[in-house]
């Protein structure tokens, strides 16, 4: 069937995540939140509503939020929907993009028919600590991050048991099983978020992150979820979203904002 867009933006615009341990400022025109360090996640507005003040007033007010928070730099998030001045006033301080993402939307059952996963690829949901770290390790390899330290996985294996919404999911290459690629998932009101693909340099090109879509829109069908949302990079994964029957909702940018 075809994607209700005005209901695949307002799902969009409520997509955000707030860690257990995170400081936030909430108001009827922003939320701004601190994560934990475990996250990696630093200071982000992650939110803006309708304002009742300039955009420079909020902007302004934010800053100094953020600058009681200890931080050097703020990251914005600016998504479809918001004020074009908002993003003007970013740029104007010094803001400097650090993502681009775009939204993108699909029937769950229309979705599914396009993929075509290899058979050589198995994908697993995570479910202890060994494959925990076997999906960051991935995730670390194929965005060019330092894998997380025992405590920090022990914490994030902590914040995610207490999501049951949520889900990771592991792809190994068969026959030897090595870990391959790494995908997460949120089920919220029939809507599948679709988060944090990541597929080891080495074997990208094989079919690995379709396996890893497949694997969560099957699990999003037979827990009823009809939508599916996802935030892909304009390269490499937004391709192949589209060529698997997604359409573009809008585009999601992050900026990087020194507060000093």
């Amino acid at each position: 069937m075809p994607v209700d867009l005005i209901r695949a933006q307002a799902a969009s615009a409520a997509w955000t995540y707030t860690p257990e341990g995170a400081r936030e400022v909430s108001t009827p025109e922003y939320r701004l939140v601190g994560h934990p360090s475990w996250s990696g996640g630093g200071v982000e507005l992650q939110w803006l509503g309708p304002l009742r003040r300039t955009v420079r007033q909020v902007v302004d007010e934010v800053r100094e939020i953020a600058l009681g928070m200890g931080v050097e730099h703020l990251t914005w998030c600016v998504r479809p929907g918001h004020p074009d001045e908002f993003e003007r006033e970013v740029l104007l301080r010094g803001g400097t993009l650090v993502d681009e993402a775009q939204v993108l939307a699909a029937s769950v059952d229309d979705a599914l028919p396009r993929l075509d996963a290899p058979h050589d690829v198995v994908v697993t949901t995570v479910e202890d600590l060994a494959d925990l770290r076997a999906a960051t390790d991935v995730a670390a390899a194929a965005f060019g991050t330092a894998p997380l330290d025992d405590d920090d996985l022990r914490e994030q294996l902590r914040a995610d048991t207490e999501m049951p919404e949520a889900a990771w999911f592991l792809a190994r290459l068969l026959p030897e099983g090595r870990p391959v690629g790494a995908a997460g998932a949120t089920l919220d009101a029939g809507v599948v978020r679709l988060w944090g693909g990541s597929v080891h340099p080495e074997v990208r090109g094989r079919g690995v992150y379709r396996a890893l879509l497949a694997a969560r829109l099957h699990r999003a069908r037979l827990e009823d979820a009809d939508l599916a949302l996802a935030k892909g990079h304009l390269a490499p994964s937004a391709p192949i979203l589209r060529r698997c029957g997604f359409v573009d909702v809008g585009v999601e940018r992050e900026y990087l904002l020194p507060l000093r």
